[in-house]
């Protein structure tokens, strides 16, 4: 199963942890922007479909991908109706990215805050009964 869902979310993963660059490029599927990370080291990558996409538009809600390494495919110019649903497509799908990633932050720093606290009330009666039990001991000997 693929981490990213699309080019859009892996880059802004990429860019979130590493930072560097988003850079867009005609998509060679359909007619908005395809999104690659470029890093500060200058290593370009980009989530791409294993396959052709039978229906380009689905590519929005996730396609089985792989992560590559360079850029070999010849993106021409972008044409003014692609770049005006592209830039509405990068700023709906940007805002969803950021929410889930946000709530699913939230969530794991409450959840896993919750389960610090229990780990830790079972570390400290693992230790009350070990010193109990060494106790019981010293008085048999």
């Amino acid at each position: 199963m693929w981490k990213h869902a699309n080019c859009l979310w892996y880059a802004l993963d990429k860019w979130h942890a590493e930072g560097g660059y988003m850079v867009l490029g005609k998509s060679t599927h359909w007619v908005i922007p395809h999104v690659l990370h470029l890093s500060i080291h200058r290593e370009l990558t980009h989530f791409s479909p294993v396959t052709d996409l039978r229906m380009p538009w689905l590519s929005l809600f996730g396609f089985d991908g792989s992560v590559i390494a360079g850029d070999t495919q010849r993106r021409g110019p972008m044409s003014k109706p692609g770049m005006f649903v592209g830039s509405l497509v990068l700023t709906v799908f940007g805002a969803v990215w950021a929410a889930q990633d946000t709530s699913k932050r939230i969530f794991r720093r409450v959840w896993m805050t919750d389960i610090d606290a229990k780990i830790k009330a079972v570390e400290d009666a693992l230790q009350d009964r070990r010193a109990r039990d060494r106790r019981k001991a010293d008085r048999e000997d």
